[in-house]
Formats: structure tokens, C-alpha cells, sequence
């Protein structure tokens, strides 16, 4: 989930596994065996957020906070405002480097819409739902207690305290995220906004100080490969430790685990 502007949008697909990772044939470099990237056309968001609020109803994982801030994505950046004539951007739209998707002849409508699994938690929501479905606007009320597990408490996970927003970067992921010994890993990064430097460090899972890794320069949709030893100051030590991104003012983290 890439939290931005009090929002989140998130990839079609995120590779998980080393075996994701391809050489090009001709090129010789690394390359991705699928394209990453919020979908410009298909609504599966809007089918993903339902699978979100039943992970938050079972006490699973996701807090308030995180439902809070799907509904500003869908009201504060997807939808223009207006309640009888509603039209829909992407989740991603308030990332610099966003281009508004074409309608075409294959993909005749873009991936905004409302995500009415939210419908419950927002009144706004609700009646943009109900418009869409019925002449009949119902009565909606808001209610956050957890569907199937009212007394389980979520906490933020101990990795993403303290990370400031992100401010563009689409893609901040580390393969394999569990390092065997003597075995390197991939750090891969990616924004749509022009180039600029990013600043990649890590620092212990509950710790506070960073320590640099690499600075290279990200954007216009570029993916970076760094390829990390998991050495820190030129020593490896098995432990779990954040790889933080510093991009444009804002952050991303992922956990690593050195074995």
C-alpha cells in the first residue's frame, strides 16, 4: 500500500519472489516478468477494498486509520464532488506523474468508481451507492466496530512508525524480503514523477538511526534493481531491519530480515 496526501493507492500486481525477476534477452538487464502499476481500466480496486474491510472485520490486519484513509481516496482524490452527476478518477491520481487513462475501444471506461464496501463507514459514500443502484436513496449511519471480531485491537506495523508519507514513488519492494546467509538481495524501486535522487538506507526494525545504502536518481517510470549484500557499514549482522526510500520529501519502508 503506498500511503500519499492522507490516501493509498496500491499495484495491480507486486512481484514477490526472486523467480519474478527476469533477464531481458537482448538487453541483458533485469526486467519484471509483469508491468506494475495502479490498473488504468479495470475496477479491481473497487473488489479489493471489500477483500480490505473483511480483513478489517475479522481483526486480521488494517486499523481505522487505514479505512479512514480509503475513504479519502475515493471521495478526496476519485471523485469530483458533485452528487448527481459523480465522475471518477484513479486511486493514483494525486501522484505526480499521473496521465489520466484514454478511454479506447478495448478499455471503453477507466479503473474510478466508487468502492462501495466503504458504503458503511461513510455517509457520502452510502448515498453515492445507493444513487447509482436506485431511485430510492436509503438512510445510511456510520459504524466502525469490526463486523466479526468487535474486541481485537490493530496496531500499525512496528516497520511503518515513524515514515513519513510518500510523496510519488510507486514501487518500494525488497526480493527476497528473508535473506539466507552469504545471499544478496534486491532492492527495486520506481516512480512516475521526473527524475530525481532517491535516498535508500536502512536502520533496525525498532531502532531509529538510518544508515545509507546507495543514492540514485528515480523517476519517469523507471524500475531500479539495486542489488544489496545486506552488509551495513561494511559488516553483515543477522537481525530485522526497515529499508527506507527518502524521495521528494517523502518516504517508503519495507522489512527486511537478514538470516
Amino acid at each position: 500500500m503506498n500511503p500519499y496526501m492522507n490516501a493509498y493507492t496500491w499495484n495491480y500486481w507486486e512481484p514477490v519472489s526472486p523467480k519474478d525477476i527476469n533477464i531481458h534477452s537482448t538487453r541483458n538487464e533485469r526486467i519484471l516478468s509483469h508491468w506494475v502499476g495502479t490498473h488504468p481500466y479495470r475496477n479491481y480496486q473497487d473488489g479489493e477494498v471489500a477483500k480490505i474491510v473483511y480483513a478489517y472485520d475479522m481483526g486480521v490486519t488494517f486499523t481505522e486509520k487505514d479505512i479512514r484513509r480509503l475513504i479519502n481516496t475515493n471521495l478526496g482524490l476519485m471523485w469530483n464532488g458533485n452528487r448527481q452527476h459523480p465522475e471518477w478518477a484513479n486511486s493514483d491520481s494525486g501522484l505526480p506523474g499521473y496521465t489520466k487513462a484514454a478511454p479506447s475501444e478495448a478499455y471503453p471506461t477507466t479503473a474510478g468508481i466508487y468502492w462501495s464496501a466503504l458504503s458503511r463507514f461513510d455517509t457520502t459514500i452510502c448515498y453515492l451507492v445507493n444513487k447509482a443502484r436506485s431511485k430510492n436513496v436509503q438512510i445510511c449511519s456510520v459504524d466502525f466496530v469490526r463486523a466479526y471480531a468487535p474486541d481485537v485491537v490493530v496496531e500499525e506495523p512496528v516497520w511503518m512508525k515513524g515514515i513519513k508519507e510518500s510523496a510519488g514513488q510507486t514501487e518500494a519492494i525488497v526480493i527476497p524480503s528473508v535473506v539466507p546467509p552469504g545471499e544478496n538481495t534486491v532492492i527495486l524501486s520506481k516512480a512516475l514523477a521526473p527524475m530525481s535522487p532517491v535516498e535508500i538506507s536502512v536502520r533496525l526494525l525498532e531502532g531509529e538511526d538510518t544508515i545509507p545504502i546507495v543514492t540514485q536518481q528515480m523517476g519517469n517510470g523507471i524500475q531500479l534493481f539495486y542489488v544489496w549484500d545486506g552488509k551495513i557499514n561494511g559488516r553483515r549482522t543477522p537481525g530485522q531491519y526497515v529499508i527506507i526510500w527518502k524521495y521528494m520529501g517523502g518516504e517508503r519502508a519495507y522489512p527486511v530480515t537478514l538470516m
